[in-house]
């Protein structure tokens, strides 16, 4: 504690020195406080070096909540959502899924039946739950059709089968889902779709999935000519242009079509495929 004491002088100093030496001791005085309360303000700060909490801004928040909140505003029956969108995985990673994902424990959490109920709910909205639910950035244009999409589950399903009804349901109204590496999907007019790159998928043809799951498969072929097999599968194809491509030498067919479409056309490859029998000659 810092004591200052004023001396009034003696008789023989003049009145107004002494007024000024007082004035000058005080201003002395008053800094000297204010030094001594910045220095125990600097004593009191945490050191830069110390752990600061996160601020609000980049404290992680649930990302089902936010979705749930958007939609429940727009569309009767979008409260559903939170049974999906807002569950809780519990992964330290961020992880993506996809229709093509075969089974595994990461995948395999189910959903009860009426999870999912969609009445006349927005293409965009729905495009923001996919986005929840696979952990992929979905990227989409403003020119993709104004439909209203309706889907109940029946059914428990898994995180993946979840993904295989939406991209039917999107199908549907004229939407086609197009993988894009790991991290993203693409959703696109139906129209535009033969135009995207679209995954080339080396699943065997009985794990292909029953949707309008979007895909590129490549077949080589062992015994018949590519084109010749080509008119057989142009009924089975949708109408979306070059779904089925053939290259003749070697014997290739490239299959660019919604899974349950490639599903069929690869049981007709696998019958028509077969090695030209040859009449025994007779002795």
């Amino acid at each position: 504690m810092l004591h200052l004491t004023f001396y009034e002088g003696v008789d023989t100093v003049n009145e107004t020195e002494r007024i000024f030496a007082k004035q000058t001791m005080k201003t002395i005085l008053i800094s000297l406080s204010l030094v001594a309360w910045c220095l125990a303000t600097a004593e009191a700060q945490p050191s830069s070096d110390a752990p600061t909490a996160p601020s609000r801004e980049t404290a992680p928040t649930a990302k089902g909540n936010r979705l749930v909140a958007i939609v429940s505003k727009e569309e009767k029956g979008a409260t559903r959502l939170m049974a999906i969108a807002g569950t809780k995985t519990g992964r330290k990673e961020a992880q993506t899924f996809s229709s093509f994902d075969r089974p595994d424990a990461r995948s395999a959490e189910s959903f009860p039946k009426g999870a999912i109920k969609f009445e006349q709910i927005d293409a965009v909205q729905v495009l923001k739950f996919y986005q929840e639910l696979s952990g992929r950035t979905v990227v989409y244009p403003s020119t993709l059709p104004a439909a209203k999409i309706s889907l109940q589950n029946e059914t428990p399903l898994t995180r993946v089968e979840i993904l295989q009804a939406l991209d039917t349901a999107l199908a549907q109204n004229g939407i086609t889902m197009v993988l894009m590496g790991t991290k993203f999907v693409k959703a696109v007019p139906s129209s535009q779709a033969p135009t995207e790159a679209g995954p080339v998928i080396e699943l065997p043809p009985d794990q292909l999935p029953e949707s309008s799951s979007y895909l590129t498969y490549i077949v080589p072929l062992k015994h018949r000519d590519a084109t010749q097999i080509v008119p057989a599968l142009q009924s089975l194809a949708s109408k979306m242009p070059n779904s089925i491509m053939a290259i003749k030498d070697p014997s290739i067919l490239i299959l660019r079509d919604y899974s349950a479409n490639i599903r069929r056309m690869l049981q007709v490859v696998e019958q028509m495929d077969q090695k030209p029998q040859t009449d025994e000659r007779k002795r």
